[in-house]
């Protein structure tokens, strides 16, 4: 099942991803972006993403609403954040994502909570959203490179359904057609 999912995801045009590090430590490069490494490496792997972009950015609201803007007008079929989706003050990356989504997906949210939730508790205290801009999905993920992991395996078989959805196809199930 997992081979006709990673089928569907490559289907016509490559997919595009982007993946946005949302933390002023990785933009100023004084920490390297490990879980953003992990995220390129799941697209093209899994997903087989033609296009993977990459950018670190601070804390900063607006910054980040403005790159997620950019990347939905050029076309990406997904765009992962990683970081900033905590309690801290400085954590804005669901309240950029919501500046910028028209319609929010918030089961996949809950859903990324839930696998990570499994193996720390502490998952429960992401604020991350879920949502479309149009036909670009917009996931928050977590910065802590093991909760990326977790979070990556949970979507690896929904992820191309819901991009296939997105672009008004109805596409397959994990269990065959709809």
């Amino acid at each position: 099942m997992e081979k006709s999912n990673a089928k569907l995801f490559s289907e016509g045009s490559h997919r595009r991803a982007g993946i946005l590090a949302c933390s002023t430590s990785r933009a100023r490069g004084v920490r390297p972006d490990e879980s953003g490494e992990t995220v390129q490496k799941a697209c093209r792997s899994w997903w087989r993403a033609g296009v993977v972009v990459r950018r670190a950015v601070p804390d900063d609201r607006r910054v980040i609403a403005r790159v997620l803007r950019n990347w939905c007008e050029q076309g990406m079929d997904v765009i992962f954040t990683t970081g900033g989706a905590g309690f801290s003050p400085t954590d804005v990356t669901p309240d950029a994502t919501r500046d910028v989504i028209l319609r929010e997906a918030p089961g996949l949210a809950e859903y990324l909570r839930f696998a990570w939730g499994r193996k720390n508790e502490l998952a429960w205290l992401s604020r991350g959203v879920a949502g479309f801009r149009d036909k670009t999905l917009i996931l928050n993920l977590p910065g802590d490179p093991q909760a990326v992991r977790e979070c990556l395996k949970a979507l690896r078989r929904i992820l191309p359904a819901a991009l296939e959805r997105a672009a008004g196809r109805p596409g397959e199930t994990p269990n065959g057609r709809e």
